[in-house]
């Protein structure tokens, strides 16, 4: 079994993903994993206020906590060039990528 990137799961991973209930994007810890399962084939255990609870959850719809990390540390070249529609159909680049100042002028 593996996560949304095609990393291997484990037992014990730590995980952030969408799940619980209320359906939430939060952070917990894959507690068992069915192999046998194309859906709901793990279980994660996550920290709520005053207790601790578990879900079941598609392990393919999460991600290792440490990847979603390391995502966010990734050298600034390496990030996609950030493009913004307007309601006019123009393309607004970001400011790393344009010599005009961004106004939010209307």
């Amino acid at each position: 079994m593996h996560y949304r990137n095609g990393r291997e799961a484990k037992e014990g991973d730590f995980v952030i993903g969408k799940f619980g209930w209320p359906e939430a994007v939060r952070a917990g810890m894959i507690h068992s994993l069915n192999p046998g399962a194309t859906s709901c084939n793990g279980m994660v255990t996550y920290p709520i206020p005053g207790q601790t609870t578990m879900a079941s959850v598609t392990v393919g719809d999460l991600v290792h906590a440490e990847d979603a990390f390391n995502a966010f540390r990734a050298p600034a070249a390496a990030q996609p060039e950030l493009s913004i529609v307007n309601t006019e159909g123009n393309v607004c680049q970001s400011p790393e990528t344009t010599d005009a100042p961004l106004s939010n002028a209307a």
